[in-house]
């Protein structure tokens, strides 16, 4: 059994980067899963990261509509910064 906070975003969204601010401050040495998935209805995949202590910097840039950040144990997840893609990266193609 884990916990887990989901970010729903109006359109799909470039991140490069996430700062996730907890009562208790991350010490970088959490088990943190970060999830996205590129549609509403989509599969989810695994995001990787390097992280130092509550920033968490993507190994590549994901475009995503939903975001889920998990962990086996309560992190009390009280606001996640997202950092969005440089303006050259952020064009979506369909």
């Amino acid at each position: 059994m884990g916990f887990f906070t989901r970010l729903e975003f109006h359109a799909p969204t470039c991140i490069s980067a996430l700062t996730v601010h907890c009562l208790k401050p991350l010490t970088g040495a959490e088990e943190i899963d970060i999830l996205y998935s590129e549609c509403e209805q989509g599969h989810w995949k695994v995001v990787h990261y390097t992280n130092t202590k509550a920033k968490f910097v993507l190994k590549s840039e994901i475009v995503a509509r939903q975001l889920s950040i998990s962990s086996p144990v309560a992190l009390s997840i009280i606001d996640v910064q997202v950092e969005a893609c440089s303006k050259q990266n952020a064009t979506i193609s369909r």
